[in-house]
């Protein structure tokens, strides 16, 4: 069995590039599909993150903690995918 990322309660507030990449790994996210469905497309801050240029937002190591769990990564794309999809074209920029 894999070993789920784990954020002590007392760090759960802030996590390095890293630990993001670990947590990526852990759900099986590559930093693209992570921005896409997660961060509007800003794949630039994604890559920010992981290289320690920016703090990684506290939802951010929440997310892929509680995504570890049975079916809530399942659960939480197919959310991110539903709210991508009902955009309307002023929001998307189209």
């Amino acid at each position: 069995m894999s070993r789920r990322l784990e954020i002590p309660k007392s760090k759960a507030l802030h996590i390095d590039g890293a630990q993001f990449q670990f947590g990526l790994n852990d759900v099986n996210l590559t930093a693209g599909r992570f921005a896409d469905l997660f961060c509007n497309g800003r794949i630039k801050r994604v890559h920010e993150w992981l290289q320690d240029e920016v703090p990684v937002p506290p939802w951010v190591p929440a997310l892929l903690a509680a995504m570890t769990f049975p079916d809530a990564r399942e659960r939480a794309i197919a959310t991110a995918e539903h709210l991508i999809a009902a955009k309307t074209p002023s929001e998307t920029g189209s």
